[in-house]
């Protein structure tokens, strides 16, 4: 298996690359890069998968996938995975030349059960309250919606005696890759994302989810609030957060 994505060096996903992969995970742009290359053959691909389908297509990233898939051959498999209930087929349909196709859905059944909590807190005691919950419900994933609110609630955490990391897109991909490191290895009470970067976070053992800034829509609750990966430790109780 290799990696490939923007923001990091050439050196070492080239050679990955130029060692043979089975299964190559790749960003649009990076994976159109190296195929520009000369590094990257896709003539022999048998399966396809586009992961976070409903948010590629939000995003606007139809043509560069369907660029991708048409260098692909006709008799490949195409998977097309997302968080929220639906994923709408059509455009998807249309950019892989498919009109037949089959739709799945994850049993919910099967999901772990989780309690959703509300609170409506004025503006100004916004940090502290999500501070508070942090202190009592343990290891915490917080969403925000702009790079610069990301920051400033790690920055205002940090001040009221937490440890906390901030990742988002004008962070490096050192940056990023150091801060989820730490969160996944226990050294910070909270690592504070926004939407694009929190998406497809995965560690195990996250206590809370905090949405501090409200979500536009359904879906983006959905991939906020994912769905837990192991028992998250016991949260403390408190008065004040009942």
């Amino acid at each position: 298996m290799a990696a490939v994505y923007g923001g990091a060096g050439f050196g070492l996903q080239l050679k990955a690359l130029r060692r043979g992969v089975d299964v190559l995970v790749a960003c649009p742009g990076r994976l159109t890069d190296l195929i520009e290359r000369g590094e990257v053959d896709l003539d022999q691909v048998e399966v396809v998968v586009v992961d976070e389908a409903d948010r590629m297509a939000d995003m606007g990233f139809l043509p560069a996938v369907k660029h991708l898939l048409d260098r692909t051959p006709s008799t490949r498999q195409t998977l097309l995975f997302s968080a929220p209930s639906t994923v709408r087929s059509t455009p998807w349909c249309a950019a892989t030349s498919r009109t037949r196709y089959v739709t799945c859905f994850r049993d919910p059944r099967g999901s772990v059960a989780a309690t959703h909590l509300f609170w409506e807190v004025e503006r100004e005691e916004r940090v502290n309250w999500t501070a508070d919950v942090i202190r009592n419900a343990g290891p915490t994933s917080c969403s925000c919606k702009t790079k610069r609110g990301t920051d400033q609630v790690a920055k205002e955490a940090r001040a009221a005696g937490l440890k906390t990391e901030a990742i988002h897109g004008n962070r490096s991909q050192s940056q990023r890759e150091h801060a989820l490191d730490r969160f996944a290895r226990g050294k910070v009470d909270a690592l504070i994302a926004t939407d694009v970067a929190a998406r497809g976070i995965h560690v195990d053992s996250v206590a809370c989810v905090l949405h501090f800034d409200p979500p536009q829509d359904e879906k983006d609750y959905t991939h906020r609030s994912g769905a837990p990966r192991a028992p998250a430790p016991a949260a403390r109780s408190s008065p004040d957060l009942a």
